[in-house]
């Protein structure tokens, strides 16, 4: 395993080309909500998924929903997100996207183990059903979905 930094954050690219970042210490947590970074633009079919609506969006969802846990800071979640919008596009009705921002929803990442981000699980009948951590390209991320779209 080799470390690569990003943004100034240590990141780690593991042998199977996956990026990942430990989870940090919420740095962003005593934020004004008028701060320019507050609200990160989602694309409009992919949900922000918060402590307060996690439950009521992925726990309700009729099919499979794939939530990135991931952070402002975090280099290779920044990666993942053009791919994340376009799986999103291209298999809207099969496969719902959500994602949980670790530094305003810690308790998230706690209840679920996200250890390192980004980390994407696939959620079926609100019960985890598959977790993969680090970012990837976009074959491999729908070679890893291919069971849920």
């Amino acid at each position: 395993m080799s470390t690569i930094e990003i943004d100034g954050y240590a990141n780690h690219r593991s042998t199977n080309d996956r990026c990942v970042a430990p989870v940090k210490p919420t740095r962003f947590a005593n934020r004004s909500p008028h701060h320019p970074y507050k609200e990160i633009l989602v694309s409009d079919k992919i949900a922000n998924v918060t402590a307060e609506t996690f439950d009521e969006i992925v726990g309700a969802a009729d099919g499979p929903v794939l939530v990135d846990f991931w952070a402002e800071w975090c280099g290779p979640c920044k990666m993942i997100a053009p791919i994340l919008d376009e799986i999103a596009a291209e298999h809207e009705g099969s496969i719902s996207i959500a994602k949980v921002n670790v530094d305003e929803a810690g308790e998230l990442a706690q209840r679920f183990e996200v250890m390192s981000i980004p980390t994407l699980i696939v959620f079926t009948n609100g019960e985890p059903a598959k977790k993969m951590v680090g970012a990837s390209g976009k074959a491999k991320l729908l070679e890893d979905l291919a069971e849920f779209i």
